[in-house]
């Protein structure tokens, strides 16, 4: 175990923040006129994290998360929507 590991571990709000902040640097990254957006960024960088450093957020934690990520999915998509 590095000592990377070992701070995220202790502190599971580091990787949180840091999955919030690069997630959403790669959401506006474009490849040809394609961009992720930052939701879905923030979404794939927390699952890398925390898959290769085993940090476990407490479930009620994922949980209101989850509602945000859904919200947040659900808002985007219902402002690109055009009501005549």
């Amino acid at each position: 175990m590095n000592l990377f590991d070992l701070i995220l571990k202790a502190a599971p709000e580091i990787a949180l923040f840091a999955a919030l902040a690069l997630g959403h640097a790669l959401g506006r990254v474009k490849v040809g006129g394609f961009s992720l957006g930052g939701v879905a960024g923030s979404l794939i960088v927390a699952l890398v994290i925390g898959q290769l450093t085993g940090v476990v957020m407490p479930e009620a934690l994922k949980t209101v998360f989850f509602a945000l990520f859904i919200y947040s999915v659900g808002s985007r998509a219902g402002r690109n929507s055009s009501a005549d």
